[in-house]
């Protein structure tokens, strides 16, 4: 991914790494490679794609030493902070504190809510069916349940009272979905 945004940078915006983060960019070719994204003559999404072109703007842009260093998957999680600076301290917390990605995640939700903004939430009906199936199959049939059963009973009560606390936060979540849903 990274190869193709350096190239992107280079061949379709002349290595101008501003004009690659312009979201107002009119580039022929950036438009036509957006047009195309998630088909079958571009078969990477739409959000790669510009994630892509983003790292590497950025990659071209901040030479400090922290945001080289970082993997791919946490510079696309910096990317809602948008200015190099902001970008460039976030780095070096990241790789000072070595944070995980939803740490990363999480450090960058704080930073937006300071500055006064909010993620916004991006899901979809395929996506929400998607994360409810996979949680529903994890949980079904017996052998699970006996599982917990066994585990339970060598738990301590410390950590069973924990474990029963965690397991309530989705079910309330859930309850909550599913209220949004039958409400209309």
């Amino acid at each position: 991914m990274l190869r193709f945004g350096r190239w992107l940078v280079v061949e379709v915006f002349g290595g101008n790494g501003g004009a690659a983060l312009d979201e107002r960019n009119k580039t022929p070719v950036w438009l036509e490679l957006v047009r195309r994204a998630g088909g079958p003559t571009l078969p990477i999404s739409r959000r790669m794609l510009y994630a892509a072109v983003a790292i590497a703007a950025n990659d071209h842009r901040i030479t400090d030493q922290a945001w080289q260093g970082l993997d791919v998957q946490r510079k696309e999680i910096l990317l809602p902070l948008r200015e190099p600076a902001a970008l460039r301290q976030a780095a070096q917390q990241v790789s000072k504190w070595n944070l995980t990605q939803a740490q990363t995640h999480e450090l960058v939700t704080t930073e937006l809510g300071r500055r006064g903004k909010t993620r916004q939430v991006r899901l979809t009906r395929a996506g929400l069916l998607s994360r409810v199936r996979k949680v529903s199959q994890f949980f079904a049939g017996e052998k699970l349940a006996d599982r917990v059963e066994e585990l339970s009973a060598t738990m301590k009560p410390a950590h069973r009272t924990e474990l029963l606390r965690e397991v309530e936060r989705p079910l309330g979540t859930l309850e909550q979905v599913k209220k949004r849903l039958t409400t209309r």
